[in-house]
């Protein structure tokens, strides 16, 4: 089972990832694709996560987790779709932690170096249960990597961009959800 949660539009690279596309052959049923339009923030994005989820969860029943955390959902990130922060991401994980099935974390995305050095940072301190306070001053090392906004990267997409979640209980992308 995938479940993808992802910028789908015409000419946005992979060009995969529409509603409709569910699985081929023996995986037919075995994927869901939930396409997002520019601009969600933390609260309706975890939302839609939430939502899926527990539709996926209740219908497939899974033994393991692996998750892919893409650090390009971060507002400031090169590929300006998203206004998520590493805040909105954690309460994502959080939720499937709470499932209590082994789950593999995986990196991903992030073209803004020093935002997606925060965001996994973030992440990896709210997987050990341990606060992340940002650190309070640059150093001559790397300035770019100080946090100009504790954890809350400045919003670089369209924040007034609706998001299209064409995913519903009521049209189920996926056999079974």
């Amino acid at each position: 089972m995938t479940v993808s949660l992802h910028k789908f539009s015409p000419g946005f690279f992979p060009g995969t990832g529409d509603v409709c596309d569910t699985g081929l052959g023996k995986g037919r049923w075995y994927a869901v694709n939930v396409p997002m339009e520019d601009g969600i923030q933390d609260d309706r994005y975890y939302q839609i996560f939430t939502s899926v989820m527990q539709e996926v969860r209740s219908s497939f029943n899974p033994e393991a987790v692996v998750m892919q955390l893409g650090a390009d959902t971060m507002a400031g990130d090169p590929m300006c779709s998203f206004n998520m922060t590493p805040v909105g991401v954690s309460k994502c994980l959080r939720h499937v932690l709470q499932w209590e099935l082994p789950t593999l974390l995986l990196g991903g995305g992030g073209y803004n170096l020093a935002n997606t050095a925060r965001c996994w940072t973030y992440l990896t301190a709210a997987v050990w249960e341990r606060p992340c306070r940002p650190r309070s001053q640059t150093t001559s090392f790397s300035p770019s990597t100080a946090p100009t906004t504790p954890w809350r990267s400045v919003r670089a997409a369209d924040p007034t961009a609706t998001t299209r979640n064409t995913w519903t209980k009521s049209s189920p992308p996926s056999k079974g959800i």
